[in-house]
């Protein structure tokens, strides 16, 4: 609202309010005259709900607006205005604080009858929105220019609509009329012909990614300015009193055209003033290519260094995450050299790009080996509380911790596989490598306390598929077969603990010379 149509208002607020008390003049009628301004109580009234579309409102005390939606129609007829209207202000009294507010939009058809108005037969609103209320106090009055709307005498139906998810209430005329609806229209002064300066300064800032906000230097004007008109892309979106505004709804990543012009109580218009702005880019949401011609480009006993072709992203590639067997080993560029492996075995590598959002390609992968173990007796060790499958193996501070690790291990005549005492696998230990007539394989354990337990539900504990394997000091218990299961040739168990399995010990059909010695074999089914 204007300053000049604010003084006006608040001027005639006390009269306006005194009349209604002392003269409770009828609906439709001017209750007041005051300078060129005239008051005029609301006719008809009611609400629509589209969640009970047949029913009408026109008794309701009350009107209804939300974006169900609820939607509030208010019907005045304006006469005796002699000259040009400059202003007119919607006024209505609300019963409920509303942080939202409603939009007021004309509507072109005056002939509906609040007693029995409903969804169905209500007439339909003006696209465009000819002013908005802002946030609303509890019992207060709220006053909204409508000027657009309003070109002298006539019939006016205003709808009011909000996107408020709790209704917004509002008196109707049906409470009384020191509450009823009103409608304010201002006379020009003849004499008024000169528009207010072009507002200065506009400048835009603030954005978000769905909204800019303007300010501006006031305009100056030989009566008074009113308001501002606010454009964006040659499209009204508003007017306001104040000299900054908040343009929202808007696309991210989008430029717009703003303008503003001021207009005085006569409507003349300034020159528009205008300014781009832009809204913040769109979050990015696209993940990059994953990462393509995967190649091992070296390898040592212990290492294997990969290199892989960039991949594209719509904003830009931040970076690559690389795996072993699954787990996250580190971050680089287009390269990588994973070290720390275990010589003469098998790994999976995998490598994901990422942008700085976040976004994370599909992943690549890679099996490649380490160069094979130096010739000679090796002992490898496993940890199920310490150790990590990562490990070389090669050392008790390197230990392995699965028993997936040495069921796939390349173990040659000679090496020994030890399992830490005291601690538990779950699974089945099976070993298909052979030693020889001079050099066995050797599974056993290492360290002190209960010997190393492998326990079910595996078919099996353990299966020795190998020829010459000697497995010793290991517990096996609770398998639902056999504690131990010897498919290979001169196989030996010696000094192992054989309990709770169906079988202690099961020589295959076709294995020969395997031999069971000085073992304990308890509480089994079977042997």
């Amino acid at each position: 609202m204007s300053k000049k149509l604010v003084g006006v208002c608040a001027r005639f607020a006390i009269t306006a309010v005194a009349l209604i008390v002392a003269v409770l003049p009828s609906a439709g009628r001017a209750s007041t005259q005051n300078g060129g301004a005239q008051t005029f109580a609301v006719q008809a009234d009611t609400y629509v709900s589209a969640s009970a579309p047949s029913k009408s409102y026109g008794s309701q005390q009350s009107l209804k607006v939300d974006r169900t939606p609820k939607i509030a129609y208010l019907r005045f007829t304006v006469s005796g205005i002699g000259g040009p209207v400059s202003g007119a202000t919607l006024r209505l009294y609300g019963l409920k604080s509303n942080s939202t507010g409603f939009d007021v939009r004309g509507v072109a058809d005056n002939s509906w009858n609040e007693s029995n108005l409903n969804y169905k037969t209500a007439p339909t609103p003006a696209q465009q929105v000819a002013g908005s209320s802002g946030g609303l106090t509890a019992s207060a009055w709220t006053s909204i220019d409508v000027t657009s709307l309003v070109s002298g005498n006539g019939t006016y139906t205003f709808a009011l609509k909000s996107s408020s998810s709790s209704s917004i209430v509002l008196s109707s005329k049906e409470r009384g009329a020191a509450t009823a609806a009103q409608l304010v229209v201002t006379e020009a002064p003849s004499a008024d012909t000169t528009p207010p300066t072009a507002p200065t300064n506009l400048a835009a800032s603030g954005a978000t990614t769905s909204s800019v906000s303007l300010s501006w230097s006031a305009s100056t004007d030989d009566t008074g300015v009113a308001g501002y008109r606010i454009y964006r892309d040659g499209t009204l979106v508003t007017s306001t009193a104040q000299t900054s505004y908040v343009v929202s709804g808007l696309s991210c990543g989008t430029s717009y055209g703003f303008a503003v012009e001021a207009y005085d109580a006569a409507n003349n218009v300034s020159p528009r003033t205008s300014k781009s702005g832009s809204t913040y880019a769109c979050p990015d949401t696209t993940a990059p290519s994953a990462p393509t011609s995967l190649v091992k480009v070296g390898s040592t006993t212990s290492s294997v260094w990969l290199s892989w072709t960039a991949s594209t992203d719509n904003v830009g590639v931040a970076g690559y995450t690389v795996y072993v067997d699954g787990t996250n080993v580190g971050n680089t560029t287009t390269s990588y050299n994973f070290a720390g492996l275990a010589c003469g075995m098998s790994y999976t590598f995998g490598v994901e790009a990422y942008d700085a959002a976040g976004n994370v390609s599909p992943r690549t992968t890679l099996a490649a080996s380490t160069n094979p173990c130096p010739i000679g007796p090796r002992t490898y060790y496993v940890d199920s509380v310490g150790g990590s499958d990562l490990n070389s193996g090669t050392s008790e501070t390197n230990a392995w911790k699965t028993l997936a690790k040495p069921n796939t291990a390349s173990l040659a005549p000679g090496d020994s596989l030890l399992f830490k005492r005291g601690d538990v696998w779950t699974g089945s230990l099976k070993i298909t490598a052979s030693g020889n007539t001079a050099s066995q394989i050797a599974i056993g354990a290492y360290g002190t306390g209960n010997l190393p337990l492998i326990q079910g539900p595996a078919s099996s504990c353990v299966v020795l598929a190998g020829s010459y394997l000697t497995l010793s000091d290991v517990q096996a218990d609770g398998c639902s077969w056999a504690g131990v299961e010897i498919t290979g040739a001169n196989d030996r168990v010696e000094r192992s603990l054989l309990s709770h399995n169906v079988a202690g010990v099961d020589v295959k059909s076709g294995s020969v010379g395997a031999k069971v010695l000085d073992n304990q074999i308890v509480d089994n089914n079977k042997m």
